[in-house]
C-alpha cells in the first residue's frame, strides 16, 4: 500500500519560490579566463541514469548547482546535445523525415507542471521547431529539451556557477557526429568534409549560440553563466571505432586522427562572426591525445584548448590486432602439430587420398609406433621420408614467419604509451598551449587513484601560481550526480570500482540492515579532495566571500515522499524523501496520530540515516509499528555546517 505524502506539493511549491540574486561580480565578469576546480555534471540538462532517459526537474538542477556552490566549485561542464538519427523525442536535434516518428506526448518525468519542483511555464509535450539555414534534410529542435537547457543555465547563474557547453559528441552515447552524418546519408568520415553536413552543423551551432534563454531572457552568446563553448567532446578523425575504450589509443600516424584544422577554424569563425558574436571563449574540443595542428594553435579566433586524462591502454586497433592474432594462432597450431602429432588431427579421407596432416608425421621417425594399433596408419605416407622431412622443415619456417609477421605488426602499432601520470600529461599540454598565449584546462579526468588526482590538481594550482598572467587553467573530474526527485541519488557505473560521485560524500551508514551505499569505494576520499581544491580555487578567484551557499547548512528542506507500508511477513513502514543539498545524514522524527487525525509530539526515531542510495530506494524502514496504527513522519538534513529546515509531515496508516 502506498500513501501520498501530505503537504508535499505545498512544501515543494514553497521551495521552488526560493530565488537568489547571487551574482558575484568577480566570477561573472567578462574576464575570459580564471582558475577553477569542479565537476562534470552530464545529467544537468538530460538524465541518462534512468530508463528511459528523462528530463531533470528544477529541483534536480537546483540540487546539482547548489551542491557545486556549497563546495566552492565555480565552473562545471555539462555534456553535449543529444543528436539521434533514430528519433526518440529525448533528442535535441532531429531530421524532418523522422519528426512524425516522435509521437509520444508523455512527459517521462520531466518538467511536468503537475510534478513538484517544475516551473509552470514549461512545455508539456515535444514541440519541434525548424532550425533556420538547414536543408537536405531540414533539421528541427526539441523545445522541451532546450527548455531544460535554459533552466540549467539559469539555475547555474543563480548560484554563481559557470557552465562549459560542448556542442557535439564524437561518441555514440547520446548520438554524436556519426548520427548527425547518418541524417545526411553520409558516413561518419564525412562529418568534417561534406559541404552539406558542415553547413547544417554550422546552422545548428548558430541556432544554439543565438538562442534566447526562456527562463532568464539572456541570449546564450551574451550569457555570463556560460564559461566557454567547446566545439565538441573528444572529437577526432578516427571513425573506425565505436567506443572510447577502443579508440583511446596512440597510432602510428597520430596527426591523421586530428580534426581537420579548417573545420575547427570554420566553426570558431562562425561563433566570432557578427551574426553570432559570442562573448565567451571558443575552445577546441578535439581529443588532446592526438595533439593539435599549428594552424589551430596559432589561430586568433580560437581562445583555448582542453585535455581529457584517463589511463591509456595498450596501443593498437582491432584490424591489426585481429591479423596479429590470426598469424599467432596459425603458428602455434603448426608447432603443436609438429611437436605433439595428435592422432585426432588426422582427418579421415577416402583410401586414395592422404590425411590432411599425414606428411607432418611418419612412423619411421617414431620408435614407439605400433602399426596395428594406429587407426591412422593407412593414411600416413611412411614410404616417403624425404617428402616428410621437407614438409616438416617448411612447416617450421611457416611457423617462424607467422611469429615474425605477428611481432612486426604489433611493433608497427605499438608506439610508446603516453605518460600515464595525469600531472605530467597536463604540464606537457599546458606548456604547449600557453606558448601560443591560449588558455588550457582539464575538461575531464578520472578513473584513477586519489593520489593521481591530487598530483594533477596540485600541478594545476602550481601552473596558475607560476603564470599569473596566463590564468585560466582548471580541472573538472568525471562526474557528479545529484539527488533524484524520487529520493536517493542518481548513480552511474563506470566500472566495477569507479562510479559517479555525490555531494558531500562520506555519508553515514547507521541504517540497520542497509550497510552498502552502492557508491564507489573512493567516494569519500575523492569528494574530500575535490572539496579542498574547489575551495582553494574559489578563494584564489575571490568568489567565496560572495557565495552564500559556501559551507552553509543543507538546503532546501527535504520533502517526504510516498511511504511504503508492508503488513505481510513483517509489519513495517518504508520511508523515502527528496534530499537536501549538502546533507551528510538525516534525523527522522515520528509522532503518533490519533483516530481524529491529530498529530502528537514528535520524537526522534533515528539519527545519522543516509540517503546515499540509488534513485527510488527506500531509505529507512521503521519496524517498530503496530498494525492498525497511524504515524506521522518528518525529517531534516544534517551536515558539518548545521541542519536544514524540517520537511513536511507525512501521515501513514498501517493497514
Amino acid at each position: 500500500m502506498r500513501v501520498v505524502a501530505e503537504a508535499a506539493l505545498e512544501l515543494a511549491a514553497r521551495v521552488e519560490k526560493e530565488t537568489s540574486a547571487f551574482v558575484p561580480p568577480v566570477l561573472f565578469s567578462q574576464t575570459p579566463v580564471m582558475a577553477f576546480t569542479g565537476f562534470n555534471v552530464p545529467n544537468l540538462h538530460l538524465i541518462e541514469d534512468s530508463f528511459p532517459q528523462r528530463i531533470p526537474t528544477q529541483f534536480e538542477q537546483r540540487d546539482a548547482v547548489r551542491s557545486l556552490a556549497q563546495m566552492g566549485a565555480t565552473v562545471a561542464r555539462i555534456y553535449t546535445l543529444s543528436i539521434q538519427s533514430n528519433v526518440t523525442w529525448l533528442t535535441h536535434i532531429a531530421e524532418e523525415r523522422n519528426i512524425s516518428a516522435s509521437t509520444n506526448s508523455v512527459w517521462l518525468g520531466g518538467f511536468d507542471p503537475q510534478s513538484p519542483g517544475s516551473p509552470k511555464t514549461a512545455p508539456t509535450s515535444p514541440n519541434w521547431i525548424l532550425i533556420p539555414g538547414t536543408d537536405a534534410p531540414r533539421l528541427y529542435a526539441n523545445t522541451a529539451l532546450f527548455f531544460a537547457l535554459d533552466s540549467a543555465i539559469a539555475e547555474a547563474a543563480r548560484h554563481g556557477v559557470k557552465l562549459i557547453v560542448p556542442f557535439i559528441d564524437h561518441w555514440h552515447w547520446w548520438g554524436g557526429l556519426n548520427a548527425f552524418s547518418r541524417m545526411h546519408n553520409q558516413s561518419a568520415a564525412a562529418f568534417y568534409t561534406d559541404a552539406n553536413v558542415v553547413s547544417n552543423f554550422k546552422a545548428v551551432v548558430q541556432f544554439v549560440a543565438t538562442r534566447n534563454n526562456s527562463v532568464s531572457g539572456i541570449r546564450y552568446s551574451n550569457d555570463p553563466a556560460i564559461y566557454a563553448w567547446e566545439t565538441g567532446n573528444e572529437l577526432s578523425n578516427a571513425h573506425a571505432f565505436s567506443s572510447p575504450a577502443v579508440s583511446n589509443r596512440f597510432y602510428s600516424n597520430i596527426a591523421s586522427y586530428r580534426v581537420p584544422a579548417e573545420w575547427t577554424i570554420g566553426l570558431a569563425t562562425l561563433l566570432k562572426s557578427p551574426s553570432v558574436n559570442v562573448t565567451q571563449p571558443v575552445i577546441d574540443g578535439s581529443y588532446n591525445i592526438y595533439g593539435w595542428d599549428e594552424a589551430v594553435l596559432s589561430h586568433p579566433l580560437i581562445d583555448g584548448f582542453t585535455g581529457h586524462y584517463y589511463q591509456t591502454g595498450a596501443p593498437g586497433n582491432w584490424d591489426a590486432i585481429g591479423v596479429c592474432a590470426s598469424f599467432w594462432v596459425l603458428s602455434c597450431l603448426i608447432l603443436f602439430c609438429i611437436w605433439k602429432r595428435p592422432a585426432w588431427f588426422f582427418i579421415r579421407v577416402p583410401e586414395t587420398r592422404k590425411g590432411l596432416f599425414s606428411f607432418i608425421y611418419s612412423p619411421e621417425f617414431d620408435p614407439g609406433f605400433d602399426r596395428d594399433r594406429s587407426i591412422n596408419s593407412r593414411f600416413v605416407d611412411h614410404d616417403k621420408p624425404t617428402v616428410l622431412a621437407t614438409v616438416v622443415v617448411a612447416s617450421l619456417i611457416l611457423a617462424i614467419i607467422s611469429f615474425l609477421v605477428a611481432f612486426i605488426l604489433l611493433l608497427l602499432q605499438a608506439l610508446p604509451l603516453p605518460e600515464q601520470d595525469y600531472a605530467k600529461r597536463f604540464e606537457q599540454d599546458y606548456d604547449t598551449v600557453t606558448r601560443y598565449n591560449k588558455t588550457f584546462y582539464v575538461g575531464e579526468f578520472g578513473l584513477a587513484t586519489t593520489s593521481d588526482y591530487e598530483r594533477l590538481l596540485s600541478a594545476v594550482q602550481n601552473r596558475n601560481s607560476q603564470n599569473p598572467t596566463k590564468k585560466g587553467s582548471g580541472a573538472l573530474i568525471w562526474s557528479l550526480r545529484f539527488h533524484s526527485r524520487d529520493g536517493g541519488f542518481y548513480v552511474h557505473n563506470e566500472s566495477d570500482y569507479y562510479k559517479s560521485y555525490h555531494w558531500p560524500g562520506g555519508f553515514g551508514l547507521k541504517q540497520g540492515k542497509k550497510n552498502q551505499t552502492g557508491f564507489g569505494a573512493d567516494e569519500s576520499a575523492t569528494m574530500a579532495l575535490m572539496t579542498r581544491f574547489s575551495a582553494m580555487s574559489a578563494r584564489a578567484a575571490g568568489g567565496v566571500s560572495a557565495n552564500p551557499y559556501f559551507e552553509a547548512a543543507p538546503s532546501p528542506p527535504p520533502v517526504m515522499l510516498d511511504a511504503v507500508v508492508n503488513v505481510d511477513a513483517i509489519t513495517q513502514v518504508g520511508l523515502t524523501w527528496r534530499g537536501s543539498a549538502g546533507a551528510r545524514n538525516y534525523t527522522i522524527q515520528r509522532a503518533k496520530v490519533d483516530e481524529r487525525g491529530r498529530i502528537g509530539d514528535f520524537e526522534i526515531l533515528a539519527q545519522e540515516v543516509t540517503d546515499a542510495f540509488e534513485s527510488g530506494s527506500v531509505l529507512y524502514e521503521d519496524l517498530d509499528v503496530v498494525a492498525g496504527g497511524s504515524y506521522a513522519y518528518r525529517v531534516y538534513g544534517v551536515s558539518d555546517f548545521g541542519r536544514s529546515e524540517t520537511s513536511n509531515s507525512t501521515i501513514v496508516s498501517v493497514k
